[in-house]
Order: C-alpha cells, then structure tokens, then sequence
C-alpha cells in the first residue's frame, strides 16, 4: 500500500529482448504440453512383451483411458 498519493503510479522498467531467436522459441513453444510415458506402461498389456512384426499391439485399459482423457482435456 502506497502512503504518497501523490504519484499516480510506479515508475516502470523498460524490457529489452536481447536474444531474439530465443524469445522466438520460447514464443513458439508457449502452450504446447511434454509427456513423457514409461515403456512399462505400454507393455503392461502385451503377454510376451516383444511384438511380433504385423501384429496388432496389445494395450493395457489404463493407459488407453489415460490417453483419451488426455485426449478429451486438451
């Protein structure tokens, strides 16, 4: 709380950006989201735990409703 009401407000720092390729990337990269998901997860469903090649992977019902919650949120 301010005792001197007779300044309107606070003088204000002035913001240089220096590095304009990283101001750039971190503008880019605002909002996007990073998960990292355990491989055990993926292979908690699959009986042998290596995939045979053309078949259909083997996912557990945890992480497929992990995903599509992740899915419905964002």
């Amino acid at each position: 709380m301010r005792k001197d009401k007779r300044k309107s407000r606070e003088p204000q720092g002035v913001y240089r950006v220096r590095n304009w390729p990283e101001y750039n990337a971190g503008l880019i990269a605002r909002g996007s989201l990073t998960m990292w998901i355990d491989e055990d997860a993926f292979m908690s469903g699959n009986e042998a735990g290596h995939v045979k090649r053309g078949r259909p992977q083997v996912y557990s019902d945890a992480l497929i409703q992990a995903l599509l919650t992740l899915k419905h949120v964002y």
